[in-house]
């Protein structure tokens, strides 16, 4: 029921608060693991690679915040990819730091799917009473800062493509109520049938949804948005674009894209169908 712009401070304030939670628990964990006296870890398992491809998938879904956040940005020269991609680095060193320090800490039978519950209350004192009662809010804390612009992104899309099968701009009080209501709706009827099944939906909405959604429709988004400019203007040298990077200035970038595309959907169908 609102745009982009009026999520600012929501934003600002989830990401504080998920970057204390990160620290809290790669914190927790290395205690843990300086009080252990010998370390269980599995060897790797070919057989969980498919549900890790979908839950790493699930984890870096983060375009459709991309758009809405790139279109604000004026000056959009070649330094913002810079920005972009050193976003992404810090992202994965966080979940590299949080990965490794989960599993020297806990066995994958201890562990919970929402990692934030593995660590118990140890301590009376207010302090740790209240590290242990904001990590086991804190999913509902990340929640509240994604969820609205996932929401938002959801119905303007919703929009848009009753625009485009009506031919005609859309009825302002049904973009106002009735596409935010169909935009939230579904989640919760997902939530309720399926609410302690997180890691089984991860893994089939990051393997397949993920998929399509974070390479393949990008990839032929680009392909396509090529061949129109070289179609409708021959003399644009796309070699030249000093807003991208040079790896990603020729054809083969999106053709590779769409074929790991398919080796991971056909990884993790292998492993759902002799599972």
């Amino acid at each position: 029921f609102m745009n982009l712009k009026k999520s600012v401070f929501v934003q600002i304030i989830t990401m504080f608060l998920r970057l204390t939670a990160v620290i809290i628990m790669v914190t927790l964990a290395s205690i843990r693991i300086s009080n252990k006296a010998q370390y269980d870890i599995k060897p790797f398992r070919l057989q969980g690679l498919p549900k890790f491809f979908g839950v790493c998938l699930y984890s870096f879904m983060c375009q459709h915040s991309l758009p809405s956040m790139i279109n604000y940005v004026q000056n959009k020269k070649a330094r913002f990819n810079y920005w972009i991609l050193l976003s992404m680095g810090i992202a994965l060193c966080f979940y590299l730091v949080t990965l490794v320090t989960a599993t020297l800490a806990f066995t994958g039978d201890e562990l919970y799917n929402v990692y934030s519950m593995n660590f118990d209350k140890e301590g009376d004192t207010i302090f740790v009473k209240v590290l242990y009662y904001y990590l086991m809010i804190f999913p509902t804390i990340a929640l509240s800062g994604s969820y609205p612009i996932v929401g938002i992104t959801l119905r303007e899309n919703l929009i848009s493509f009753s625009n485009i099968l009506l031919g005609r701009d859309i009825n302002e009080s049904l973009r106002k109520w009735i596409y935010p209501i169909l935009a939230i709706l579904p989640s919760y009827i997902i939530v309720m049938i399926l609410p302690d099944r997180v890691s089984v939906l991860a893994g089939y909405v990051g393997a397949y949804a993920g998929s399509f959604v974070q390479y393949f429709i990008p990839a032929c988004l680009v392909l396509w948005g090529r061949r129109t400019i070289m179609r409708e203007f021959p003399n644009v040298n796309l070699s030249q674009n000093t807003h991208s990077f040079k790896i990603f200035r020729n054809m083969l970038a999106p053709i590779i894209l769409i074929g790991w595309t398919f080796i991971g959907i056909g990884i993790v169908t292998y492993y759902y169908i002799t599972k």
